[in-house]
């Protein structure tokens, strides 16, 4: 690969989990898709074997995965986990969130290593809106794990928007409604002067998974009273079950554009052979409730941002299941005057948004103040509104104007709070100090890769045990898009 670069990015998912390349010579640039051996992103799923220990990943996985729980644990949307205390004791060992997310990077890396002869070191990664600082620094832990540096996060929303900018770059609010395998998300964005603003969000815990067995239910009760049985699904050996969801899967696929399908097993547990047909009326009428669930996410996002439907100029339709005839029709049919993007192959949008990135970066700029509130009640900017993010550390010297034993330092976004009548109040932070005439109390204070404001405060007369430390995640920024970024 010698005088070629490399840029991955990966879109880190509840269910799949996409990677993408780009490889950037003197004659141009490749784009590669880091697929399963279906072509498909990598499925989120470890199993771990409950004797062993040894950890398998993958499509085979998913496809087994209600058989090898027999004799694996398995782990499903380890996303969830991270930031938690959660963790499994398994074939004598304790394992964290972050080990196991590890072990998906490590065979996403090898994937792309003996596919493709690319070695990943570094990735921009994409994450939902709102994903907390304590889950990007252990999903960041967790990259690191396998080797993997994270170059920076971008929101899955942000990214999906990036890879589609140039056939939207006209709209001004945008609703980018991303469902997967295991959720639904739902931003509201605005595009203006050259930034990306996320105005709300909304999610639900339904997706593709969900109308898989919902399918695979209704195809396993046809073929029971086909063959006269009372045989239930639930007691269907695993691996059976297995068998009828992956066609299950299939066949949704296959009605996005066809009009009807086949569910076909050659040996399905006692109930033999089975072939059930499904048209297209058939599977609307068994899908609809979840999609009207999926529409209801997009009104609720849309009116958080103090928005009606008629002011959002475009919907962007991204992740595997938006893929669905159902969707779109439904879509169409209520917003008629809005603008639908439909990309081609949603569920690889962030990913690619994600690694254009590592060659065109954007930044991210903070979207409020943080500060303090003196003693006079003014406010103090610590941490401007516009500042880039990661910023640097800056430093501040305070004094205090009362006989006392402790500072009081009192933080503020510098917005009006209507319960309190004053300033809105973050928090309090108590420090240590003498009370001396002369002494100088330092603030320090940035904002981190993984956008957490920190601050430390001493004075200047005490040791540094008497430190205290505020940390401030839930911050709000925009994101002002990189240049190059419709080539």
């Amino acid at each position: 690969m010698s005088g070629i670069k490399q840029y991955f990015g990966i879109d880190f998912g509840t269910t799949n989990t996409a990677m993408t390349g780009i490889l950037k010579s003197d004659e141009g640039k490749k784009n590669i898709r880091y697929g399963d051996e279906y072509g498909s992103p990598f499925p989120s799923l470890v199993a771990i074997d409950k004797l062993t220990g040894k950890v398998y990943c993958g499509r085979d996985v998913w496809k087994e995965k209600n058989e090898l729980s027999e004799t694996c644990e398995i782990i499903k949307s380890i996303k969830s986990y991270l930031g938690t205390e959660k963790i499994w004791t398994i074939a004598g060992k304790i394992w964290t969130p972050e080990i196991v997310a590890g072990h998906l990077f490590m065979a996403l890396k090898e994937n792309a290593r003996n596919k493709y002869q690319s070695e990943v070191k570094e990735a921009v990664v994409s994450v939902p809106v709102g994903f907390s600082s304590k889950k990007r620094q252990a999903l960041r832990k967790a990259a690191k794990e396998a080797g993997i540096n994270i170059k920076s996060f971008i929101s899955e929303s942000t990214a999906a928007l990036l890879e589609n900018y140039k056939h939207l770059k006209q709209f001004s609010k945008i609703a980018v409604f991303d469902w997967g395998g295991g959720t639904l998300d739902v931003s509201v964005v605005e595009i203006k002067n050259n930034t990306i603003k996320e105005l709300s969000v909304s999610g639900m815990k339904l997706g593709g998974d969900d109308i898989d067995e919902a399918l695979a239910r209704w195809a396993h009760s046809k073929a029971a009273n086909k063959k006269k049985s009372n045989i239930s699904f639930d007691e269907m050996p695993l691996k059976y079950q297995d068998k009828i969801l992956t066609e299950a899967e299939k066949a949704k696929k296959e009605l996005s554009y066809e009009d009807s399908t086949n569910i076909s097993i050659l040996k399905y547990g006692e109930l033999g052979s089975v072939h059930i047909h499904v048209d297209f009326d058939q599977f609307t009428a068994l899908t609809e409730k979840y999609v009207l669930r999926a529409i209801g996410t997009l009104e609720e996002a849309v009116s958080t941002a103090q928005l009606n439907m008629e002011e959002i100029d475009c919907i962007l339709m991204v992740g595997g299941s938006s893929n669905l005839r159902v969707l779109h029709e439904k879509i169409e049919q209520l917003w008629i005057n809005q603008h639908i993007e439909f990309p081609e192959d949603p569920e690889w949008s962030a990913a690619e948004g994600a690694t254009s990135l590592g060659i065109y970066p954007g930044c991210f700029k903070l979207n409020q103040d943080v500060g303090l509130i003196l003693s006079d009640n003014t406010f103090f900017s610590v941490q401007e509104c516009h500042t880039t993010v990661p910023s640097k550390e800056n430093q501040l010297e305070f004094g205090i104007v009362e006989d006392t034993m402790d500072a009081r330092f009192i933080f503020s976004d510098n917005t009006y709070s209507d319960k309190e009548k004053s300033k809105k109040i973050l928090d309090y932070v108590t420090v240590p100090v003498y009370g001396f005439g002369n002494e100088r109390i330092v603030l320090r204070s940035y904002i981190d890769e993984d956008l957490v404001f920190k601050a430390k405060i001493k004075s200047n007369h005490k040791m540094e045990q008497f430190e205290r430390t505020y940390e401030l995640s839930d911050l709000k920024f925009y994101y002002e898009l990189p240049k190059g970024l419709e080539e």
